[in-house]
């Protein structure tokens, strides 16, 4: 369920006090990348929230190099993000190279949330914060579709959307009050 991994991870960066909030996403050409847009555009909603257009930045680069550049254009900006979110974890620890890069330290310069939970997440330093998707539950269901169709077995055109969860790590902590 990409809608609500979105908004569950929008509600975490703004239920910690964050308001310039950088989004670095894939083109919503990619149904997954579009729910999870349209379920974090709906968590700012319900706060009667808006982010500055050009913090959403979606583009097609390799996903590190994207979350890498991205993070380093938006960290330029004036007032800079007290926080990105990453829509894969691949381009979250972009970002954390592109903060580092820069000086900053995690969570308390710059706060990183991602989307996924691949392993490298909880090893990465700090481990992300991230969305979770159950991927072995997901690879079980697609095997299972495609035994169906395989076998002749009546296949029947169905969503199904499976849980996503919130994986609070160190990467994520209120923005720092100057």
């Amino acid at each position: 369920d990409n809608f609500r991994g979105g908004h569950m991870g929008m509600s975490h960066l703004l239920d910690l006090g964050h308001r310039i909030i950088g989004v670095i996403g894939a083109p919503d050409t990619r149904e997954a990348m579009a729910d999870s847009v349209r379920g974090l555009q709906q968590a700012l909603s319900e706060r009667a929230f808006e982010l500055a257009p050009d913090l959403i930045v979606r583009g097609a680069l390799q996903q590190f190099e994207m979350g890498y550049s991205t993070a380093l254009s938006l960290l330029s900006k004036r007032p800079r993000p007290t926080a990105i979110f990453a829509l894969t974890d691949v381009m979250a620890v972009g970002v954390m190279h592109a903060a580092a890069q820069l000086k900053l330290r995690l969570p308390d310069d710059l706060s990183v949330m991602g989307f996924d939970d691949i392993p490298l997440a909880a090893y990465s330093i700090p481990s992300l914060t991230t969305i979770a998707q159950p991927i072995s539950e997901m690879g079980e269901v697609a095997v299972e579709l495609m035994l169906d169709q395989l076998l002749g077995r009546e296949a029947s055109a169905e969503t199904r959307r499976l849980n996503t969860r919130l994986v609070v790590r160190g990467s994520t902590a209120s923005p720092r009050q100057d």
